[in-house]
Formats: C-alpha cells, structure tokens, sequence
C-alpha cells in the first residue's frame, strides 16, 4: 500500500525554503503577520511606498494555504449576479464585480512585470448547469459578463459541452475566459523573490565587493545590512584573486557575478584567467562593457564638448578601443568553459552585454 504523502504536492517543483531570523526591529510603520500571498502582497506595495516593514510568521514562507491550493485564478463570488443585486442594490453589485475583474488583471500584470514563472496560463473557466433550469440562469450571466464588464464569455449549449469537458454530465454551462491557473507554490516563491529583492522580507544574501582599492565605506556596507544583506568589501588584485580560485575545488562560490565596465581592462590570457576563475565559483556571469564602433569612438573623441576633463577624454578613448564587438566575448568564454548558454549582445550605441549561465541553472 503506497503511503500518503507527507508534503503539499506543489512543494516537489517548488521546495519551501527558510528566510534568515532577524531581530524585531524597536519600531516599523507597518507590522504584518502571515507570509502568505496576502502577508507578501502587503509587503511589497508597502516597501515599495517607502514605509518600513516587518514581516512574521511562525512557519516557514507561504507554508499555510498559500502553497496547498488548486491554483485557480478565479476570484469568483459565491453569490450569483441576481442575489448580489437584490441584496446590496444593482450598482453596488456592479462595482463588487468590477472590482474582482481589476483584481485578476492586476494579477496578471504583477507576474508578467515581476517575470514570476509559476505555469501562468489564462485556460478559462467552465461552470455547469447541475438541472436544465439553470443552463438558463449561467446563459444570461454570461451575457451580463460580456455585455458589462467586456469579459469573453458566452453559454455551452449541453450537445457542444463534451467538446469542452469530454462528458454529458451536465446541462450545459457557461465558459468565461478571464480565468487562468498557477503552480501556486511557484507564484508564491516569486512572490518571496520580490520582498525579498527590495527589503521587505529578510533575504539569505551574502555580497562580495571585490576591488584592488579600499573604496566601499562603512555607510555602504550599512545600507546594504538595512535590506537584509550581508555585504563584504575584499581588496585584492583580481589576477591575484583568479590565481586562488582553483576550477575543481575554488575557494568560493557564488550565485552570479556581475563585471562592469571591468572586462576591457584585459585581453589574451590574463583576460582567460579572469573568466576561467569567475566561471569555476559561479553560476551566472554579466557583464557590461564598452562597445567598439567607430560611432562610439567618434562619441568618445567628442566628450570634451558635455564638459570632460583631460582624464575623462583619454580613458573614453582608450575603453573603446579596447571594447568588445560581435561574438568576442562569447568565443573567449567558451575557449575556457564549453557547453555553458551564452547570449551576446549590444545595448544602445555605447554598451556591449554578456551573460552567461551554466547550463542548468539559468
């Protein structure tokens, strides 16, 4: 006899994870218990507002219902159409409706700008006439759906239903197509992704500043603690700093590392040694350097004119020109770590970007 399962069954394609304790701050505008989809949408557009936020919950992150649904992104109300109108009157019971059509939409909006992957598509939703009187009942709210909230939905006559649901069962229905489905533990990961990335919610981040020069203060490595970040300044030489990072066994490893303006710098082998060890300790790498043109020259040539010093003038002129064009980067990184995806472009006339992640962890 297989044995029922212990864990929600989204968790096996999103895991929940443990955010870091942090002390209980003295004072905040805003405390909020529960790190569900409610506790973390309040979070975020709290954060984003510019109020200080603290956020608790006795379990780990969306460990409630938040992760045990169906994952249905319906909003639906219990009442029907008609009962909402003959209880609360015909315009409030328009604006309820209303309300819960700017609801779904707003969903939709915050996962595509967010760039939430959790399954998101928007499937429809069909619901069935258990009598043949009530075929005619979801019949006409769909015509209210349609006619008043602009919502593609329309009736189910029973002899086409089985093209929808593969069964007679019902007396026909009604199909409104605003209605879409989630992995709702992966939406709530995402969810978790953005508190996290703007302060709102405690995040395991540990920061690398790596540097030949003691430049990064007090006061930077303060303000990135503040958003739940543990910053670290290392002054070295990044040749010296590549010499360490063996590519069996480097003496770190990190998620992403991030190069800018800092590649150009370099060329041949001194240029492989940095990304043999950059690759060796992470995952991902982006950089973004100088484009070599002849526009970004002659641009580069032309920076007196915005009030550029002689320094200025010399170093746009030389980073050009030992800028990046084409594959370069890309020819350069695989020479040294083969079989990782990598994608090379430029960006506006000045910049060139490379990003590389190692395949499987993209």
């Amino acid at each position: 006899m297989t044995k029922p399962a212990t864990e929600a069954y989204w968790w096996q394609a999103a895991p929940l994870t443990t955010t870091p304790q942090r002390a209980v701050e003295p004072s905040c505008d805003v405390a909020i218990i529960g790190a569900g989809y409610t506790g973390l949408s309040a979070a975020i557009s709290l954060a984003r507002a510019g109020r200080s936020v603290q956020l608790f919950d006795r379990q780990r992150p969306g460990e409630g219902a938040s992760t045990r649904n169906g994952g249905i992104t319906s909003g639906n109300l219990r009442l029907s159409d008609a009962t909402l109108a003959t209880r609360f009157g015909a315009p409030a019971a328009a604006a309820i409706l209303e309300e819960g059509k700017a609801a779904r939409e707003d969903l939709y909006r915050f996962i595509a700008a967010e760039g939430i992957d959790c399954d998101f598509e928007l499937v429809g939703r069909f619901a069935g006439a258990y009598a043949p009187r009530d075929y005619d009942t979801l019949a006409r709210a769909a015509d209210t759906l349609h006619r008043t909230l602009g919502i593609e939905a329309y009736a189910v006559p029973r002899a086409e239903q089985r093209g929808f649901l593969g069964t007679d069962t019902y007396h026909g229905g009604n199909v409104r197509m605003d209605i879409g489905g989630i992995h709702p533990a992966k939406f709530h990961a995402g969810m978790l992704r953005v508190a996290q990335a703007i302060g709102a919610v405690g995040a395991s981040v540990e920061l690398t500043l790596l540097d030949r020069l003691s430049l990064v203060d007090d006061a930077t490595i303060g303000a990135y603690a503040r958003i739940g970040w543990q910053a670290e300044h290392v002054a070295a030489d990044v040749l010296e700093w590549a010499a360490s990072q063996s590519t069996t066994t480097p003496a770190s490893h990190c998620d992403l590392v991030v190069a800018n303006l800092f590649l150009h710098h370099f060329e041949g082998r001194e240029l492989a040694s940095v990304m043999r060890a950059i690759g060796a300790c992470s995952d991902r790498v982006f950089a973004c350097e100088p484009r070599r043109s002849r526009f970004a020259l002659v641009a580069a040539h032309l920076t007196g004119l915005i009030g550029a010093n002689a320094v200025t003038r010399e170093d746009a002129v030389l980073s050009v020109r030992a800028g990046f064009d084409g594959d370069e980067l890309t020819r350069a990184w695989t020479s040294v770590h083969p079989g990782w995806t990598v994608r090379e472009y430029g960006a506006g006339p000045f910049s060139h970007c490379f990003d590389a992640s190692r395949t499987g962890s993209a």
